[in-house]
């Protein structure tokens, strides 16, 4: 089975890595197609990205293959995937922190990553979440 292709111009130019945000004379976005990046597993089901501007770094769910491919922005090229996130939904970065959480929808988990070393620092279990209660002030 062929690698996944996907396109990263629109990432790349919506993080301000290479464009303005304003939009054209003709009403159009200021995109262009940088390069098509091979990503490995099964060609179905990606979901959400997510970049850390700073570290140079996108972070794609593979909801299809239960795990996050990991792009190197300079280079344009994989340089990691996370396995075992099943059914890996949402991603979120926090800069400042060296955080990623990644929603597990198949494990009904919040996963918790060390965006420098990649590990797994927490994923609650469901039975830990199904107790978890929000207070509104």
């Amino acid at each position: 089975m062929r690698p996944r292709r996907f396109a990263v111009a629109a990432l790349l130019l919506a993080t301000g890595l290479g464009a303005s945000c304003g939009k054209g004379a003709n009403g159009r976005l200021p995109l262009r197609l940088v390069k098509d990046i091979a990503l490995p597993g099964p060609s179905i089901r990606f979901d959400y990205q997510a970049v850390d501007a700073d570290a140079r770094r996108l972070f794609v769910a593979h909801l299809g293959g239960d795990h996050i491919d990991v792009i190197d922005l300079a280079g344009l090229r994989v340089v990691a995937t996370v396995p075992a996130i099943k059914q890996v939904h949402g991603l979120q970065v926090a800069p400042g922190i060296d955080r990623l959480y990644a929603s597990a929808t198949g494990d009904d988990q919040v996963v918790t990553l060390d965006e420098r070393t990649l590990a797994v620092t927490a994923s609650p279990t469901r039975r830990r979440l199904a107790r978890c209660t929000c207070r509104t002030s």
